[in-house]
């Protein structure tokens, strides 16, 4: 019974989050299982569908784990169990990922809501499964040949996850307690995320005279005087921020942007924080902090605060040398002003980098001319077809939007290695920010991998889609995450090694190192090209390189206080007041400014639903990246042996290998943790 139904699911519920493509799909390498493209979650668009669907895929898999559970595991194989166990887990997780995804940019309210529900259904079920201490006493009892070191290491991966959750403790009203806490602190975790959605949007309202100075025509037409008032959206922050004169109007627009899901987030976030604390003392922590970190490469809080000390140290110089700068400029305007003010950095840095680029006869506004969305995708996709030896082809499928794009992926052998998304065009009610999705996690054997790639960088249909070179690092980046997803779903048979268990503080690492790639002047120089076909000149590359330089120490100090904010937050439960005076410790200790009282940055924080304690991740996975980029660029930044060797040492393994020894065997080196975080200080150096 229980091969069948799983055999039942795989065709059908494993494929909730795949394509329409019958042709190319239907191809597929005789290894996979063939897939019903057609009952697709990703392609169900009515919201009355969508909730037929999702009831009978969730349906399905809650059979299939009523069979698992009734399975004599010491009549199977270590690996038959396990490949059971990872069968149940896609059928669920292929519902999640696909509603997840929904929840996010779908332009159909309703069918968002539906797909938010769909989500928790299918979160409950998993819930149980990892609380299960059934599986974990099979898991004990089983063991794997010597000959499959794999598939003894993804065993002990997963009894490392459930050992830390005491998912055996034989304790039946403990096991309850942890159940209920764990699904409290899931729903609040999705609460914070959805009043971030919800409520991003803060207006304020200036008299003519305060909103206009310093604002282009354009943005003055866009924002028309009513009643001698002007309602200028916290959307506008960036352009706000940069361009206009009044010293009080930016601080208005600051404090705005800064009580984003205020007060909504406030209750959520304190029960948030007390239902991590709570878990983490039932699971035998000091803290989620402690629980939090127990598998990253910094596994403690005190290496935590060493890595985020040493990145203090080797930022500060930098930072008192930009502030400097700053409060000079400053002065130019108000000889007697002898203290800068966080609201008015935009305005001064954007200055500053003007004068940097008069300084050089250098013309950075005409930067974008030579950055058009088409020009650049097209040049990610050469660039990274040259380094990693595959090919992109237009996918003809069904969409949720018409602006969004779809593109297999083959390699040299024209094998499929995945599908996924570009979905570029901002509109109302979607996700605002950029970010890659996973769709559906590639298994050999089982599935291809399907993700989708969120940003905002292309306009509506009259205007052109000009892009500035910090938005075109963040396609860079968006599109590392993606490459690592793909190549590990080509590679890896387990689920759990398909990114599931990679450790956190490394996931970032190929989108940093893709984000260096995007500043080499021989990488822009593929693809930056204005209308006339004319490629951007070597002064205008090295004004973009000059200006998006300055104000790295501010960046990185601003990185370091969120980074603190999300580890201190999870030492201990707090309330709002205390949020408030730790905010304004801690700002104080790496912007050497002071936070104004009534702004709250935590509440529109997203990382802290996500990342937890982990936030530093991204500075951590900058250090790493530069390690690997300087090692990489030594042949070439489009060779593609130095490309393949990065392919199958870093990106293709995922989580079957930990973190340090994927760096320390393409290094070549034998590095410690302790030597890493040392290396910090020579990276400051240079």
């Amino acid at each position: 019974m229980l091969k069948f139904t799983r055999i039942v699911l795989i065709v059908l519920a494993t494929t909730i989050a795949a394509t329409l493509f019958l042709a190319s799909y239907q191809q597929l390498n005789k290894n996979y299982v063939q897939q019903n493209w057609q009952d697709s979650l990703l392609f169900i668009h009515n919201p009355e569908q969508y909730t037929r669907s999702c009831e009978k895929y969730t349906k399905q898999a809650r059979q299939l784990y009523s069979d698992f559970s009734q399975l004599n595991a010491s009549s199977v194989s270590l690996e038959e169990y396990l490949s059971d166990y990872d069968d149940l887990l896609i059928a669920i997780k292929n519902i999640t990922d696909a509603a997840v995804l929904f929840v996010a940019i779908h332009p159909n309210a309703t069918t968002k809501q539906i797909a938010n529900l769909c989500a928790r259904k299918a979160q409950r079920l998993i819930n149980e499964i990892y609380a299960d201490p059934i599986i974990y006493e099979n898991l004990t009892r089983l063991s794997a040949p010597p000959d499959k070191p794999d598939l003894n290491y993804y065993r002990q991966e997963i009894l490392k996850q459930r050992k830390s959750n005491q998912v055996n403790n034989e304790d039946p009203i403990k096991r309850k307690k942890i159940r209920s806490v764990d699904l409290h602190e899931e729903q609040q975790k999705r609460l914070f995320r959805q009043n971030i959605v919800d409520y991003s949007e803060k207006t304020i309202t200036l008299g003519s005279e305060q909103a206009y100075p310093g604002l282009s025509k354009k943005f003055i037409r866009q924002h028309p005087e009513q009643d001698g008032k002007v309602e200028i959206s916290t959307q506008s922050y960036a352009t706000f921020m940069a361009n206009a004169n009044d010293d009080r109007a930016r601080y208005k627009m600051y404090i705005a942007y800064n009580q984003r899901a205020y007060p909504e987030n406030k209750n959520s976030l304190e029960d948030l924080l007390n239902d991590r604390y709570a878990l983490a003392r039932l699971f035998g922590y000091d803290s989620w902090a402690d629980y939090a970190l127990r598998f990253n490469m910094l596994n403690s809080t005190e290496l935590v605060a060493d890595f985020i000390d040493k990145m203090q140290d080797m930022n500060q110089p930098i930072l008192d040398e930009e502030q400097q700068v700053l409060l000079q400029k400053l002065k130019q305007q108000d000889p007697e002003i002898n203290q800068l003010a966080i609201w008015q950095f935009p305005y001064l840095s954007k200055l500053v980098k003007q004068d940097l680029a008069k300084k050089g006869n250098f013309n950075t506004i005409k930067a974008p001319n030579y950055f058009s969305y088409d020009n650049v995708k097209q040049g990610i996709f050469e660039i990274t077809a040259q380094l990693f030896d595959i090919e992109y082809k237009k996918a003809d499928v069904s969409v949720w939007d018409p602006s969004v794009e779809a593109y297999e992926i083959y390699d040299k052998n024209e094998e499929l290695l995945g599908l996924f998304f570009l979905d570029m065009r901002p509109r109302e009610g979607k996700h605002k920010g950029s970010m890659h999705r996973r769709v559906q996690r590639g298994i050999v054997g089982k599935q291809l991998p399907i993700s989708a790639l969120i940003g905002n960088f292309r306009k509506t249909d009259d205007q052109v889609d000009r892009m500035t070179h910090r938005q075109v690092v963040s396609f860079f980046h968006e599109f590392g995450h993606l490459m690592h997803f793909i190549f590990v779903g080509d590679e890896q048979s387990w689920y759990g090694f398909s990114n599931t268990f990679l450790q956190l503080d490394f996931i970032e690492t190929p989108a940093k190192f893709f984000e260096l790639l995007a500043k080499q002047p021989e990488i822009l120089k593929q693809f930056a090209v204005n209308k006339e076909g004319e490629p951007i000149p070597n002064d205008l590359i090295e004004a973009i390189q000059a200006t998006s330089n300055f104000n790295t120490g501010i960046q990185t100090a601003n990185q370091l206080f969120r980074a603190a904010m999300s580890y201190q937050y999870h030492l201990k439960p707090l309330r709002a007041s205390e949020m408030n005076r730790l905010n304004q410790k801690m700002f104080k200790e790496y912007l050497n400014l002071d936070l104004p009282a009534n702004a709250y940055p935590q509440y529109a924080f997203g990382h802290l639903a996500s990342y937890s304690a982990r936030y530093y991740t991204y500075l951590w996975s900058g250090v790493i990246a530069q390690l690997l980029f300087d090692r990489f660029s030594e042949e070439g930044l489009l060779n593609r042996d130095s490309g393949m060797r990065f392919r199958e040492m870093i990106l293709a393994p995922g989580a079957s290998k930990p973190a340090l020894d994927l760096i320390n065997n393409y290094l070549g080196e034998n590095y410690t943790i302790e030597e890493l975080l040392e290396n910090i200080e020579e990276q400051g150096e240079r």
